[in-house]
């Protein structure tokens, strides 16, 4: 009996179907054509972080004579919370973001808000005048941590003082 060689794409069913899509990707992936890159300007253009945020926190919970990772009812974990703060810690461009869950922070825990920025560059200086301008009417209290000089600092919104 002569048998005829078949090639994947006679292969009725799901399994034919999956054989050519799988090919087919896989000339997407390993023949086409590399995408052209667009160079990203140099103020774009960011090192990843040295450290992790929760290895920061771990040193500032210790400043601040706090616990980290303080878990809430609903599954939600505070940063960073002591007897008088619910503080939220992340980097500079995560500014608003920040904001929102010191807030909902302190609503769950009763203590006040604070947003605790990482500041990594001069860069970051934009991110800290926005914050102090969005909160300066609330309650949230700023703090900076700068990476390259370890210091912690309270910020204080001045008005006319602005980028």
């Amino acid at each position: 009996m002569a048998t005829t060689e078949r090639t994947p794409y006679h292969i009725h069913g799901i399994y034919g179907v999956a054989v050519a899509l799988a090919t087919f990707l896989g000339y997407l992936l390993h023949d086409a054509p590399p995408a052209v890159e667009t160079p990203l300007p140099p103020e774009a253009i960011r090192a990843p972080h040295k450290m992790y945020e929760t290895e920061v926190c771990k040193i500032l919970a210790r400043n601040l004579d706090g616990v980290t990772e303080y878990r809430l009812d609903d599954g939600t974990r505070v940063d960073i919370l002591t007897d008088d703060y619910a503080i939220e810690v992340d980097w500079a461009t995560k500014w608003a973001e920040s904001v929102g869950q010191c807030l909902y922070y302190a609503e769950k825990t009763g203590k006040r808000p604070m947003s605790l920025l990482l500041i990594e560059d001069d860069a970051d200086d934009k991110y800290v005048w926005r914050i102090l301008r969005a909160v300066k009417d609330t309650n949230i209290e700023v703090r900076t941590y700068d990476m390259r000089t370890k210091r912690l600092r309270k910020e204080v919104w001045v008005p006319g003082d602005g980028l």
